[in-house]
């Protein structure tokens, strides 16, 4: 397992985050918008606004 971190959870951040969740990573994950952090948190280890 490795743990990945994902600034900017756009369209290609989001697809990334959800896909390397899936494959079993820990994912972090970084936005500046709060309603894009709380759609994937069911999907990531830790998330920062």
């Amino acid at each position: 397992m490795k743990t990945v971190l994902i600034i900017g959870i756009g369209r290609f951040g989001k697809h990334l985050a959800t896909r390397m969740t899936e494959l079993g990573n820990e994912v972090m994950i970084v936005d500046k918008e709060e309603e894009k952090i709380n759609d994937l948190l069911p999907c990531v280890t830790r998330a920062h606004i």
